[in-house]
């Protein structure tokens, strides 16, 4: 995150960001359902998953709402199903 603010400071417009292998990896999952879904949905499906899988998802319901494990977990396949239904 330093680094995207330090060259937003900067006014760089292509700030050092990862390679995405969360998002391309949720792409290809969902990939069955891309003939049905305009472009637009699509992404923004895909967004939304990338915010409640991985580490930081878990992090923000331990640290900062306080949940244990097993219900962080469920959590976050709970908001899975939401946005995917």
């Amino acid at each position: 995150m330093d680094l995207w603010l330090a060259a937003d400071r900067r006014g760089d417009d292509h700030p050092y960001t990862r390679e995405g292998r969360r998002a391309d990896v949720i792409a290809t999952i969902l990939e069955s359902r891309r003939a049905n879904l305009p472009d637009e949905e699509f992404r923004r499906i895909q967004a939304a998953l990338c915010l409640v899988v991985g580490g930081e998802a878990i992090e923000v319901l331990r640290d900062v709402c306080r949940v244990e494990a097993d219900e962080a977990l469920a959590v976050t396949l709970w908001a899975a199903d939401a946005i995917l239904t």
